[in-house]
């Protein structure tokens, strides 16, 4: 029990260090920047395409952003297991 929980704790750090690496950012920062570019989506005055564009990055990083999350809370979650376990 106790390696699973180990292994499941380094495969999520390691999906949350690849969106870190991915984006150069921590997710704080990344939510702000997502934020920051779904307002230029909605207020800049962009032609067709470029809203396409910039449209469809925005709905793959917020894609991300979910991923990014919810592996973010599942660790959390393990860290607490791993604290129980030790105990």
């Amino acid at each position: 029990m106790r390696e699973y929980v180990f292994r499941q704790i380094s495969e999520l750090q390691a999906q949350v260090h690849r969106f870190e690496q991915k984006y150069g950012m921590n997710f704080h920062q990344f939510r702000q920047y997502l934020s920051e570019r779904s307002t230029l989506l909605v207020n800049s005055d962009l032609s067709d395409e470029q809203r396409q564009i910039l449209g469809r990055s925005v709905m793959q990083e917020e894609d991300d952003l979910l991923d990014w999350k919810a592996a973010r809370e599942i660790f959390e979650s393990w860290l607490g297991l791993r604290q129980e376990i030790e105990a």
